[in-house]
């Protein structure tokens, strides 16, 4: 099964604009079954629509693009956070990768990074098939502060990692993201906005 994981920077205010019929977390107190456990667990449930915000200026042409690298034509269906945002598309980057990335560039344990995803940023018509979370602090502040000579060194230490090497990537695969997700970082740190993370199975 591949998964949709796309990266995109925002702000909180400017998301029911790409998430239309999206709604906001309340309390966690519903029962749902983990897409990928199987496991019924209890979810966040939704709590209403969120305000949209004012309409935002067409971002500008080509950055997407120039920044970072649209691998696939998106569904019709999806939110169009790439119309949108600036935005680095993938697939398999899933929240136990990140979580394996985060200990290795902000000295998080595993059970501290995974406990960030618990929290979803909004909550989805069809939230067994797709979610959005706000990428943790202390992998966005890794990121920004990665230097150049250490991405090699990073991304070999991921692909060492179990989950990376049952996915068979290679050191230019995890630089690549790496690279892409640092640029990510630190425009949404220059521009005060957020990094999130969209999944899709």
């Amino acid at each position: 099964m591949s998964i949709i994981t796309d990266f995109f920077a925002a702000s909180s205010e400017n998301l029911p604009r790409a998430f239309p019929g999206w709604m906001e977390v309340g309390p966690k107190n519903r029962p749902m079954k983990n897409p990928m456990t199987g496991e019924i667990q209890m979810a966040w449930a939704p709590a209403g629509p969120p305000p949209v915000a004012s309409p935002l200026p067409p971002p500008p042409q080509g950055v997407i693009s120039r920044l970072f690298r649209p691998q696939r034509d998106m569904p019709s269906t999806a939110p169009r956070y790439v119309d949108l945002f600036p935005t680095f598309q993938s697939k398999g980057v899933d929240v136990v990768k990140l979580c394996t990335l985060q200990m290795i560039i902000a000295d998080s344990t595993f059970e501290e990074a995974l406990a960030s995803y618990d929290k979803p940023a909004l909550i989805s018509p069809n939230d067994e098939e797709e979610q959005l979370y706000e990428l943790p602090s202390a992998l966005t502040e890794g990121l920004f502060r990665l230097a150049d000579n250490q991405v090699t060194e990073v991304a070999q230490k991921w692909v060492d990692t179990e989950e990376l090497r049952r996915d068979q990537w290679s050191q230019s695969d995890a630089k690549d993201v790496i690279q892409s997700l640092r640029s990510l970082a630190r425009k949404a740190s220059h521009e005060s906005t957020s990094v999130y993370h969209y999944w899709s199975l």
